[in-house]
């Protein structure tokens, strides 16, 4: 959920008000009131669907509905909010709703599905006590962590580090008769034990160099959502390498791209990225997989 959120203020969430903007292509306005362009804002805030969900909602955000128009300045005005309330329970059950929100717009976008406003309610409700249980005594036995790290000799911490730290592979492979590209990505430890892999497809694009870069922000949004915080990124492309290190794009697609990648790799302790020609056999059988996933 905190790749959602990150998502939300980056301008990620693939929203029809913004695939119209990049692509000129669909459809711009809202599938679920008909009335307005779907951007985040309508989409969580100012659509009827919407508004009948918070209104059952036992979070209030009183004083800052008119920062509805703007998520970034209605985000960081709950996290004053929180500091000056303490109440962290409201935030965490807050981004509950919103993920709810965005699944059940989902549900009609693509499966014609509509949940009821309290169904929702619900379902964000049970996942949020769920993530509050299994969260209990998290922070005391972190902190017993920390403290016996910073016991052991500099040496270990740093073997330590170094054996924490995911390899992560990634490699694309396009059909060109489906106008589709295959996506694999392996991650592996420091003993070369595999510990995730993903098979993933998208639409093919016109270059690609930018559907390497695609799949490579998937992996890394993947490597987030997996609560990583050290890996290194090899790539087969060396172009894309350089354009990464280097902010360099050929295109307004790319450089959005690039911009993408650089920013979700700042949100990592560590991360690298290295040109590497060799070592994808896994990453390559998951992208040839991909293709035959429907």
């Amino acid at each position: 959920m905190k790749v959602f959120i990150w998502k939300c203020l980056h301008g990620g969430l693939p929203v029809r008000g913004e695939i119209y903007r990049r692509t000129r292509q669909g459809n711009p306005v809202c599938a679920g009131c008909g009335e307005k362009e779907e951007t985040i804002e309508h989409l969580l805030f100012q659509c009827s669907k919407a508004k009948e969900i918070w209104k059952l909602s036992l979070v209030q955000w009183d004083g800052i509905q008119h920062l509805s128009d703007c998520f970034i300045k209605w985000w960081y005005a709950i996290i004053e909010a929180q500091e000056d309330r303490g109440g962290e329970y409201q935030v965490n059950l807050t981004i509950n709703i919103l993920w709810q929100v965005w699944k059940a717009r989902n549900e009609w976008e693509f499966n014609h599905k509509d949940k009821e406003p309290h169904k929702i309610i619900q379902k964000a409700m049970a996942e949020w006590m769920e993530f509050e249980e299994a969260n209990k005594g998290k922070v005391t036995r972190k902190n017993t962590q920390e403290t016996e790290i910073q016991q052991r000799p500099e040496q270990e911490h740093i073997l330590t580090e170094c054996q924490s730290s995911l390899m992560i592979k990634v490699h694309t492979h396009q059909d060109i008769r489906q106008k589709i590209v295959g996506i694999g990505i392996t991650a592996t430890d420091a003993m070369a034990q595999l510990q995730a892999g993903w098979a993933l497809r998208e639409r093919m694009s016109a270059d690609p160099l930018q559907d390497k870069a695609v799949a490579v922000r998937l992996a890394l949004l993947n490597a987030i959502n997996q609560g990583w915080r050290d890996i290194k990124v090899e790539l087969d492309n060396r172009e894309l390498v350089e354009c990464i290190k280097e902010t360099r794009n050929s295109n307004q697609l790319m450089a959005t791209l690039i911009d993408d990648i650089q920013s979700i790799s700042n949100l990592f302790h560590k991360c690298s990225f290295s040109f590497v020609n060799s070592g994808y056999v896994g990453s390559i059988k998951l992208s040839l997989h991909a293709l035959n996933i429907f």
